[in-house]
This record gives structure tokens, C-alpha cells and sequence, in this order.
């Protein structure tokens, strides 16, 4: 075997450690992955307040709502009331 076929033979071999290395890496992220989408994320408490009242959150900190806080308090009362009258919620 002459010096450039062992050269060639190297590279060949070197190659397919790094694409087995590289697919099993590949796949250690996918199942990562899965595994933290079947995973439901702890929601704060501060989180769960804003989804109740929207403006909940600035008014525990002692700071008043923002405007966009305030309108979206304001859309979910009117949409609460729109459920109530067609007898949904």
C-alpha cells in the first residue's frame, strides 16, 4: 500500500467517524427535543395573574397598567360579556 492510498484510507475512516458522530448527536437532540415538548413548562404565578386580569401584574408591583394592558382588560370584559348573553360561559 503506497503512502497516498493510506492517506485516502485515513480521510475515508476519519469521515465516517464524524458522520456516525455526527448522526448520533443529531438524534440525542431530536429526542431532547421531543422530550421537552411532551414536557409542560411551570407557569409563574405572575404569568397566570396577567392571563386572569391583564392589568394584574403592573398593579402588584405598585406601578399603574399600561395602555395596552388596560385595552386588553377591556376586550376581555366585553368578550366575557358578549359569551355570557349568547349563554356560553
Amino acid at each position: 500500500m503506497t503512502q497516498v492510498d493510506k492517506l485516502k484510507q485515513r480521510h475515508a475512516d476519519i469521515h465516517a467517524n464524524l458522520v456516525a458522530e455526527d448522526e448520533r448527536s443529531i438524534a440525542n437532540k431530536l429526542a431532547r427535543e421531543e422530550k421537552r415538548q411532551n414536557e409542560s413548562e411551570p407557569i409563574s404565578k405572575e404569568a397566570r395573574d396577567s392571563q386572569v386580569d391583564p392589568t394584574l401584574p403592573a398593579k402588584n408591583h405598585g406601578n399603574e397598567p399600561s395602555k395596552g394592558a388596560k385595552i386588553d382588560a377591556e376586550i376581555k370584559q366585553e368578550e366575557e360579556e358578549m359569551l355570557r348573553k349568547k349563554g356560553i360561559k
